[in-house]
């Protein structure tokens, strides 16, 4: 059996400073490019993950707490649909901060020091038809991945009275002396076990210090039911990897066999 990935241009973007997440030049421009319902759902998000705070466009989503401290917030993969009740249903990722992205950028040019982890959250939510959040749950992706950014939500049947499991999409970032690699990844969360129960490699890109970059997407073939083969659909290099289905590829491990062949 094969199976393609998607692999988004993202990753061909992968040493540029990401503008990403909802941002907007001035409040009433952002509320005309991506909707009243959208943003009241989003203000709604943040009044109950980060109780006590206050959201301004100024002109970008930013925070305001106890003293004034201004936070800027991204959403990740923000996505949402409509409920049979009326009510609306979604998941996004959310970044408080700028340390992330700042790190990434300094790292993909070898300027930042290792060893550095942030975690990423993301939420599910259901809300009233107003926008008005009435029930969520917070999540870490991967609580062992030091780095990693989160590109898309697919939401899979929202099963009554529990939390469904959703497709991420999103990547993870490997620092060395030598080079920084980005894996993008397609993975199964499963949001009622609060895990991921898959994970498989959509591609690869590396760049090394000597300005050398490469990119990798990659078809997978399930070999056995103890085997997975992974192959570069350009150059049409291949790897084995030992993976029982549903399989959890582990990034340094691939990155490893990868640059064994």
């Amino acid at each position: 059996m094969q199976r393609r990935l998607c692999f988004v241009l993202s990753l061909l973007f992968l040493w540029v400073l990401e503008e990403g997440g909802v941002r907007a030049q001035a409040p009433k421009a952002f509320r005309e490019a991506v909707g009243n319902e959208r943003t009241t759902i989003l203000e709604s998000l943040l009044a109950v993950l980060f109780p006590g705070t206050e959201v301004r466009w100024v002109p970008n989503v930013v925070l305001y707490g106890a003293g004034g401290e201004d936070r800027p917030v991204e959403f990740a993969g923000f996505t949402y649909r409509g409920r049979p009740d009326g009510g609306w249903e979604g998941a996004t990722g959310y970044e408080v901060g700028s340390g992330k992205e700042e790190y990434i950028f300094y790292a993909s040019r070898f300027r930042a020091a290792g060893g550095q982890q942030f975690p990423t959250p993301f939420v599910l939510f259901k809300a009233h038809a107003d926008g008005r959040i009435s029930e969520f749950k917070k999540f870490i992706l991967d609580r062992s991945d030091p780095v990693s950014q989160i590109k898309a939500f697919e939401l899979q049947e929202w099963p009554s009275g529990g939390w469904p499991v959703v497709r991420v999409q999103y990547v993870s970032y490997y620092q060395k002396a030598e080079s920084f690699t980005g894996i993008e990844w397609q993975t199964l969360f499963d949001s009622g076990e609060g895990r991921i129960t898959e994970r498989l490699p959509a591609g690869i890109v590396q760049k090394l210090k000597d300005g050398r970059e490469s990119i990798h997407v990659f078809v997978v073939e399930r070999i056995s039911p103890s085997q997975l083969h992974f192959i570069d659909s350009v150059s049409k290099k291949a790897v084995e990897y030992p993976c029982a289905d549903p399989c959890i590829v582990d990034g340094p491990k691939l990155l490893q066999e990868w640059s064994s062949q």
